[in-house]
């Protein structure tokens, strides 16, 4: 989706955000996965999270936001997400990501 071309930037832009989310309102679940596997800063993640909080539900390649969350190491985003989906605390595989982030 080209729509999304702002997200793939080294350090995507709040502003950027702001806009993709006016002009796209119904196509923000992808948006959030990507901006923290392409380290968006906590800012434009947080926009992203707060104009869709399902999005924190959502699966992107078998793994929910807090999964690409805690491979960022991200406390703010981190504590965000589990408010938005309480129960992505307890998805399959988040042990072995808090283990290896710890690691790092």
């Amino acid at each position: 989706m080209e729509a999304l071309s702002w997200l793939y930037e080294d350090d995507p832009s709040v502003e950027d955000a702001k806009a993709f989310i006016e002009n796209h309102p119904d196509a923000l679940t992808v948006p959030l996965h990507k901006a923290m596997e392409y380290s968006a800063s906590d800012e434009v993640i947080l926009l992203l999270l707060e104009a869709c909080p399902q999005a924190a539900k959502e699966l992107s390649d078998g793994f929910n936001a807090l999964h690409h969350a805690i491979r960022m190491c991200s406390e703010k985003v981190i504590k965000a997400l589990i408010n938005a989906h309480p129960g992505a605390a307890s998805a399959r595989n988040l042990i072995q990501e808090v283990y290896h982030c710890m690691m790092l």
